[in-house]
C-alpha cells in the first residue's frame, strides 16, 4: 500500500558501486487503503520510523501502528514493533531498516487485516520480510513469522544486496479468499547465483494458517511473457502495486523496473501479471508498459525512473482498475527531472495503453507550477477524500520549494471522475504553510515523502497521514514528524490538520536524532 522513496541511493558491492536506484519507499505502501488490524471497521496507520536506534543498533528500524476510533485516529492502544519487541522473531541489528515497506492484507483469511514488515537491510541487505497477525486486539506477536530467501521452500537464493523485502504488495492472486503477498528483491539474480542481479518478485500465498510457502514462485524479467531480460542494475522489483485491472476477481500485479536501459540508460519499464486460479504463475499474458511503445505516451529518456512508483485504483466511473506509474525523473518543457505521471485505464483484456493520459505540474488538472527537481510522481497514494467510490491520487513532492526554500516539500491531491483525474473537484497543493496546517515549512523537510490512507472514523471517507522524516524538534535533527488530514465531500481538507510525532502524549519511545518518523526507505 505505499509508495515513499529517496531517488538515487547508491547501493554497493563491496567498495565499487553496483547500481544506482531509487531509494526504496507503497504502497502506498501500495495496497487496500481500509487497513483494519482489529476488525472493528475503522481504518488503522502505519507509521515507519526506518532510522530508530533499537538498543545500540543504528538504523535498526521499527513502525508504529495507530488504530482507528469513531474520532479518527488516536495514540492511545497504539503499538511500537521492532525486531527487539517481545516474542518477535530475529533481532534489530544496525542498518536493518526494519519498515522500509509495509503491506497489510488478510493472509489467514480470519477477517482481520495483518502486517507485512520489510526488512531489506538484514543480513547484510540480503533482506527479509517480518509478519505480523491480526486480532480482535490488534497485532499481535503471536504466531508472527519471517520470511527470506533461504528459508526452506522459498523460492531463490539469498545473496548480500538482494534487497528483499525492498517493496511489498499484498492480493488475492488466486481468488482463495486469503491474500497472498508479493516482495520486491530489486538486485537479485532470479536465476540463481551466476545469473544477471536484475531483479525479481518473490510470491507467498496465503493459508488458514497464514502465508506459506505452497503456491510459491518467482517472477522476472526472463519469466514468460515479459519483454527483456533481466539485467545487472535493472531493479526489477523496486514498486508493487495489486489491484483487478480485469475485473475478474482475482488481484493483479503490476512490478516497477525504474532502472531498466530500455532505449535510454535508467529510462525503466513495467510489467504487469494477471491473476487466475493458479495466481500469477502463468505469465503468458502479462503485459509490459514501455514509453513511446505499443501506443503508450511519451518517450523513453534516459533517468527517467519510469516505474519508480506505481497506483492501481478506480480512478474514473468505468468497472475496471485503472494503473498510474510515476515518472519522476522525466524532463517537461525543459524542467529536469519535473517529473510525470502515466495514468492508464483498465478493461476486460487488460490495460487500453492506447488511451493513456499523461499529468504534470503547470496542467489545469494539476494543482502547482511547474519546476525541475521536484520529481513529481515519485511518491504516489490512491484514496477516496470525498466517498464518492472513484479513487482519488495524493502525490507527495518532497522535493518542492517554497518562496526560496529548498526541499520543503508539498502534497498535490487530484481528484477521480468521469474522465481520469477529471473530476469536479480541483486539484489542490497543501504544505506547511495551508492555512489550517500545524507547523511552518523549513529547509529540507521533505512533507509528503511517506503516505498512508485510511478511513480512520468509519464515514466513508478516507484521512490521509503525510510523513514529514526530516523535521526538526527543536535540536533534535531530523526526528520527524507527520500530519492527518481528514477528507470530506469536497476532498482532503487541509484545516483539519493534527500534528504527530514520537514526543505526542501516548506515543511510545520519544524523538530523537535521525529517527526519520514518518519516512521510508534509505534516506
Amino acid at each position: 500500500m505505499r509508495n515513499r522513496r529517496f531517488l538515487l541511493a547508491v547501493l554497493s558491492l563491496g567498495a565499487a558501486p553496483l547500481l544506482a536506484v531509487p531509494a526504496p519507499t507503497p504502497a502506498a505502501a501500495a495496497g487496500d487503503p481500509d487497513v483494519d488490524f482489529d476488525g472493528d471497521g475503522f481504518g488503522d496507520f502505519v507509521v515507519p520510523v526506518v532510522g530508530e536506534t533499537v538498543g545500540t543498533a543504528a538504523e535498526a528500524g521499527a513502525v508504529h501502528v495507530f488504530y482507528g476510533t469513531s474520532d479518527g485516529v488516536t495514540a492511545d492502544g497504539s503499538q511500537f514493533w521492532h525486531q527487539n519487541s517481545a516474542g518477535i522473531r530475529d533481532d534489530a541489528e544496525a542498518g536493518d531498516r526494519f519498515g522500509t515497506d509495509w503491506a497489510a492484507g488478510d493472509f489467514d483469511g480470519d477477517g482481520f487485516d495483518d502486517l507485512a514488515i520489510g526488512v531489506p537491510g538484514e543480513n547484510s541487505d540480503a533482506g527479509l520480510v517480518n509478519v505480523l497477525y491480526g486480532s480482535t486486539r490488534g497485532l499481535a506477536a503471536q504466531g508472527n513469522q519471517i520470511w527470506w530467501q533461504d528459508k526452506p521452500g522459498v523460492p531463490g537464493t539469498s545473496a548480500a544486496l538482494d534487497g528483499f523485502g525492498t517493496a511489498l504488495a499484498a492480493g488475492d492472486f488466486d481468488d482463495d479468499g486469503r491474500d497472498d503477498l508479493a516482495v520486491g528483491v530489486p538486485v537479485d539474480a532470479p536465476d540463481g547465483t551466476t545469473g544477471a542481479r536484475g531483479g525479481a518478485v518473490t510470491i507467498l500465498g496465503g493459508s488458514t494458517a497464514g502465508l506459506a510457502v505452497t503456491d510459491s514462485a518467482v517472477i522476472s524479467q526472463n519469466s514468460t511473457g515479459v519483454i527483456g531480460d533481466a539485467e545487472v542494475g535493472d531493479t526489477f522489483g523496486f514498486a508493487l502495486a495489486t489491484g483487478d485491472i480485469d475485473n475478474d476477481g482475482h488481484a493483479d500485479l503490476a512490478v516497477g523496473a525504474p532502472n531498466e536501459d530500455f532505449r535510454a540508460v535508467d529510462a525503466g519499464t513495467v510489467a504487469l501479471f494477471f491473476g487466475a486460479p493458479n495466481g500469477l504463475l502463468a505469465t503468458a499474458n502479462s503485459q509490459t508498459l514501455l514509453q513511446g511503445e505499443r501506443s503508450l505516451i511519451e518517450v523513453s529518456e534516459a533517468s527517467d525512473n519510469f516505474g519508480a512508483s506505481l497506483a492501481i485504483g478506480r480512478f474514473d466511473y468505468g468497472p475496471y482498475a485503472d494503473v498510474v506509474v510515476g515518472v519522476p525523473g522525466q524532463t517537461v518543457n525543459g524542467a529536469p527531472d519535473a517529473g510525470i505521471l502515466i495514468a492508464v485505464p483498465g478493461g476486460a483484456d487488460g490495460l487500453r495503453i492506447g488511451r493513456a493520459s499523461q499529468f504534470h505540474m503547470g496542467l489545469d488538472e494539476v494543482a502547482g507550477p511547474l519546476r525541475g527537481q521536484v520529481l513529481f510522481g515519485d511518491v504516489i497514494e490512491r484514496a477516496d477524500f470525498d466517498g464518492n467510490g472513484r479513487d482519488d491520487l495524493v502525490v507527495g513532492v518532497w522535493g518542492f520549494d517554497r518562496n526560496l526554500v529548498s526541499n520543503v516539500g508539498a502534497v498535490i491531491t487530484m481528484y477521480g471522475g468521469t474522465s481520469m483525474f477529471g473530476g469536479a473537484i480541483p486539484s489542490i497543493l497543501v504544505t506547511q504553510a495551508t492555512g489550517g496546517v500545524i507547523d511552518e515549512p523549513e529547509r529540507n523537510d521533505s512533507f509528503g515523502q511517506y503516505l498512508a490512507a485510511v478511513d480512520a472514523n468509519g464515514d466513508g471517507q478516507d484521512g490521509l497521514f503525510v510523513g514529514v522524516p526530516l523535521e526538526d524538534l527543536g535540536a533534535v535533527a531530523d526526528a520527524g514528524a507527520g500530519h492527518v488530514f481528514g477528507g470530506g465531500g469536497f476532498g482532503l481538507v487541509p484545516s483539519s490538520s493534527t500534528a504527530w510525532t514520537q514526543n505526542l502524549a501516548g506515543v511510545a519511545d520519544a524523538a530523537e536524532v535521525g529517527d526519520l518518523f514518518g519516512g521510508s526507505g534509505q534516506l
